[in-house]
Protein backbone atom coordinates (compact mmCIF):
# COMPACT_ATOMS: atom_id res chain seq x y z
CA UNK A 1 0.00 0.00 0.00
CA UNK A 2 1.18 3.54 -0.66
CA UNK A 3 2.45 5.48 2.33
CA UNK A 4 1.69 9.09 3.17
CA UNK A 5 3.19 10.96 6.10
CA UNK A 6 1.77 14.29 7.19
CA UNK A 7 3.27 16.56 9.80
CA UNK A 8 1.37 19.66 10.74
CA UNK A 9 2.87 22.64 12.55
CA UNK A 10 1.81 23.38 16.12
CA UNK A 11 0.08 26.62 15.08
CA UNK A 12 -2.19 24.63 12.75
CA UNK A 13 -3.37 22.42 15.63
CA UNK A 14 -4.05 25.53 17.70
CA UNK A 15 -5.91 27.40 14.96
CA UNK A 16 -7.78 24.38 13.51
CA UNK A 17 -8.09 21.88 16.38
CA UNK A 18 -10.95 19.91 14.79
CA UNK A 19 -9.08 19.54 11.48
CA UNK A 20 -5.98 18.32 13.34
CA UNK A 21 -8.06 15.85 15.36
CA UNK A 22 -9.74 14.54 12.18
CA UNK A 23 -6.36 14.12 10.49
CA UNK A 24 -5.22 11.88 13.37
CA UNK A 25 -8.54 10.01 13.39
CA UNK A 26 -8.42 9.39 9.64
CA UNK A 27 -4.97 7.79 9.81
CA UNK A 28 -6.67 4.39 10.22
CA UNK A 29 -9.49 4.92 7.73
CA UNK A 30 -9.91 4.15 4.04
CA UNK A 31 -8.55 7.07 2.03
CA UNK A 32 -7.79 7.66 -1.64
CA UNK A 33 -5.75 10.06 -3.76
CA UNK A 34 -9.02 11.98 -4.28
CA UNK A 35 -9.10 12.61 -0.53
CA UNK A 36 -5.55 13.90 -0.70
CA UNK A 37 -6.63 16.28 -3.48
CA UNK A 38 -9.47 17.60 -1.30
CA UNK A 39 -7.00 18.02 1.56
CA UNK A 40 -4.62 20.03 -0.60
CA UNK A 41 -7.55 22.22 -1.67
CA UNK A 42 -8.16 22.87 2.03
CA UNK A 43 -4.50 23.71 2.62
CA UNK A 44 -4.82 26.41 -0.02
CA UNK A 45 -8.01 27.76 1.57
CA UNK A 46 -9.07 26.37 4.95
CA UNK A 47 -12.14 28.60 4.97
CA UNK A 48 -13.54 27.35 1.64
CA UNK A 49 -17.13 26.21 1.53
CA UNK A 50 -17.89 22.59 0.79
CA UNK A 51 -20.29 21.57 -1.94
CA UNK A 52 -22.96 19.48 -0.22
CA UNK A 53 -23.97 16.31 -2.05
CA UNK A 54 -26.59 13.73 -1.30
CA UNK A 55 -25.26 10.52 0.16
CA UNK A 56 -21.55 10.04 0.62
CA UNK A 57 -19.13 12.07 -1.45
CA UNK A 58 -16.43 10.40 -3.51
CA UNK A 59 -13.72 12.40 -1.75
CA UNK A 60 -13.26 13.88 1.69
CA UNK A 61 -10.58 16.18 2.94
CA UNK A 62 -8.39 14.43 5.50
CA UNK A 63 -9.33 17.36 7.74
CA UNK A 64 -12.94 16.12 7.71
CA UNK A 65 -14.20 13.11 9.65
CA UNK A 66 -14.09 10.25 7.12
CA UNK A 67 -16.70 7.60 8.02
CA UNK A 68 -15.14 4.59 9.70
CA UNK A 69 -17.49 2.31 7.75
CA UNK A 70 -16.48 3.74 4.35
CA UNK A 71 -16.26 1.02 1.73
CA UNK A 72 -14.36 0.79 -1.52
CA UNK A 73 -17.67 1.23 -3.33
CA UNK A 74 -18.30 4.46 -1.38
CA UNK A 75 -14.90 5.75 -2.51
CA UNK A 76 -15.37 4.60 -6.13
CA UNK A 77 -12.51 2.13 -5.86
CA UNK A 78 -12.99 -0.61 -8.45
CA UNK A 79 -12.92 -4.18 -7.17
CA UNK A 80 -9.61 -5.07 -8.85
CA UNK A 81 -7.90 -2.18 -6.98
CA UNK A 82 -9.50 -2.94 -3.64
CA UNK A 83 -7.21 -4.27 -0.92
CA UNK A 84 -10.23 -5.78 0.81
CA UNK A 85 -10.29 -8.43 -1.93
CA UNK A 86 -6.87 -9.75 -0.83
CA UNK A 87 -6.92 -12.72 1.50
CA UNK A 88 -4.52 -13.75 4.22
CA UNK A 89 -2.99 -17.14 3.75
CA UNK A 90 -2.25 -19.46 6.64
CA UNK A 91 1.41 -20.37 6.30
CA UNK A 92 2.57 -23.20 8.50
CA UNK A 93 4.24 -25.71 6.20
CA UNK A 94 7.36 -26.20 4.08
CA UNK A 95 5.62 -25.09 0.85
CA UNK A 96 4.99 -21.65 2.28
CA UNK A 97 8.57 -21.42 3.49
CA UNK A 98 9.74 -22.23 -0.05
CA UNK A 99 7.53 -19.47 -1.50
CA UNK A 100 8.86 -16.95 0.99
CA UNK A 101 12.42 -17.93 0.13
CA UNK A 102 11.63 -17.55 -3.57
CA UNK A 103 10.42 -13.99 -2.98
CA UNK A 104 13.65 -13.21 -1.15
CA UNK A 105 15.84 -14.76 -3.82
CA UNK A 106 18.90 -12.58 -4.38
CA UNK A 107 18.09 -12.23 -8.08
CA UNK A 108 15.18 -10.01 -7.03
CA UNK A 109 17.06 -8.03 -4.39
CA UNK A 110 19.92 -5.89 -5.56
CA UNK A 111 21.85 -3.97 -2.90
CA UNK A 112 22.57 -0.31 -3.49
CA UNK A 113 26.11 0.54 -4.59
CA UNK A 114 28.58 0.55 -1.75
CA UNK A 115 26.29 -1.34 0.62
CA UNK A 116 27.27 -4.87 1.51
CA UNK A 117 24.63 -7.57 1.34
CA UNK A 118 24.19 -9.65 4.50
CA UNK A 119 21.50 -12.30 4.21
Amino acid sequence: MPFLAVRIPRWFSERFPQAAANLRLNSDRLTTPFDLHETLMDVVDMERSRHVTEGRPRAYSLFQNIPDDRTCADADIEAHWSVSSYRSVQCDNDSCDALIQLDLNESYIRPARGISKSF
